[in-house]
């Protein structure tokens, strides 16, 4: 008979459930679980996000993010990613914590705000409207979101016109 005290590790059923919750949440936050555009857009972004914090005046020159990914979704993308960023960072009150780039570690997990940024563009690609209003609402923290979706809204039919 078991009692109250007993460590979670004599109880198999709190381990195995444990695991499963685990390895589910490990799932949704991996890099390679992403569709193609999502994960060509998150790779551009980032990048975007690690220039920017780079550069001094904390603004990127637009050349540079035409050339963050050439070719790859079409130049009008960069762009467009460059307005979203900029709309989410006016209405966001802390900072947007994303993984580097270039770390072969870090690249392939997705942040709690990559995943929700990736969830609001998901949805706008989908025309799901009131799903990427909540995602925006969470991610913005609350901010105005309108400027933020106008411009995702922009990005994901840019992407689905170059795929």
């Amino acid at each position: 008979m078991a009692s109250r005290n007993q460590p979670a590790a004599q109880h198999p059923e709190g381990t195995m459930l444990n695991r499963i919750l685990r390895r589910r949440i490990s799932r949704e936050r991996r890099y390679e679980n992403l569709a193609r555009s999502e994960a060509g857009v998150l790779r551009i972004v980032r990048r975007i996000f690690h220039n920017q914090a780079l550069v001094e005046n904390d603004q990127m020159p637009l050349d540079q993010a035409l050339q963050v990914d050439p070719g790859a979704l079409g130049s009008a993308v960069p762009l467009r990613m460059l307005l979203v960023i900029n709309a989410m960072r006016r209405a966001r009150h802390s900072c947007f914590t994303y993984a580097n780039p270039f770390c072969q570690c870090c690249q392939g997990r997705l942040t709690n705000e990559e995943r929700l940024f990736i969830a609001v563009f998901r949805a706008c690609m989908h025309e799901q409207t009131s799903l990427a209003h909540g995602h925006a609402m969470v991610l913005c923290e609350g901010g105005d979101t309108r400027d933020f979706l106008k411009h995702m809204h922009q990005l994901a039919r840019a992407v689905g016109r170059s795929l």
